[in-house]
């Protein structure tokens, strides 16, 4: 779901459809596929959202690709650090919420005209289109479930904390290792987001690690200079 509005906004489009047979009294999950977490992660989702009052969107450690790039040291089990990732501020996949809570919310956004219910499998053509007919609206710019709670209504609360048992990467790891291993197509992975939205792209390595990588290249690319001029 991380990625550009049009796919983010399908995960509208699941819980609308998965709500139907869910019931209004239940608590839900939305969840990236990509995610990985410990069982302790999911009481904390349980304490965290509250009905009626608050729903729960963790900010995750997206750990990076050190099988790809070699800068780091590959281990899913560690505890969190600067040099095997970062807590994604910018990413909203994962959202905890009680489902009266979304349907009611939903629906106040329906009736101001800028969001499409999917009733049906239909109906999500329509949602992805929902944007360019709310055009003007101060809700024009929704695209995940957190920020629907708090554009559609005061009363939910959206709790965010970080959570370093929740873990993302895995995607950008296979991408990595499956499509590109050499490096080949990188030039695809280049962040096209506007400046304002750079936190949006995906980070592959620290500052750090690239400014030793650079070093080491300078220093290296020195001294077979230095040896052809002998």
């Amino acid at each position: 779901m991380y990625g550009p509005a049009p796919q983010q906004l399908l995960s509208f489009a699941a819980a609308d459809l998965a709500l139907r047979k869910i019931g209004l009294d239940s608590l839900v999950m939305i969840c990236s596929a990509e995610a990985t977490f410990r069982s302790d992660f999911l009481n904390r989702v349980r304490m965290n959202t509250i009905a009626g009052f608050q729903v729960f969107s963790p900010i995750a450690f997206r750990q990076y690709p050190c099988g790809w790039t070699k800068l780091c040291k590959e281990c899913d089990g560690c505890d969190v650090g600067q040099s095997t990732g970062y807590f994604d501020r910018a990413n909203y996949d994962v959202v905890a919420f009680y489902s009266r809570d979304y349907v009611d919310a939903r629906k106040l956004l329906e009736l101001a005209g800028a969001a499409v219910i999917v009733r049906s499998d239909r109906d999500i053509v329509n949602l992805l289109n929902y944007t360019q007919d709310a055009i003007g609206s101060p809700l024009e710019r929704i695209e995940n479930v957190a920020e629907m709670f708090v554009r559609a209504s005061g009363k939910i609360h959206v709790l965010r904390g970080i959570e370093p048992n929740l873990r993302l990467g895995r995607a950008m790891e296979n991408f990595l290792a499956e499509v590109d291993p050499e490096g080949e197509q990188l030039q695809r992975l280049r962040c096209e987001e506007q400046p304002d939205q750079r936190d949006r792209c995906v980070r592959i390595a620290s500052k750090k690690q690239i400014g030793d990588v650079l070093v080491q290249h300078d220093g290296a690319a020195d001294g077979r200079e230095n040896e052809v001029k002998k």
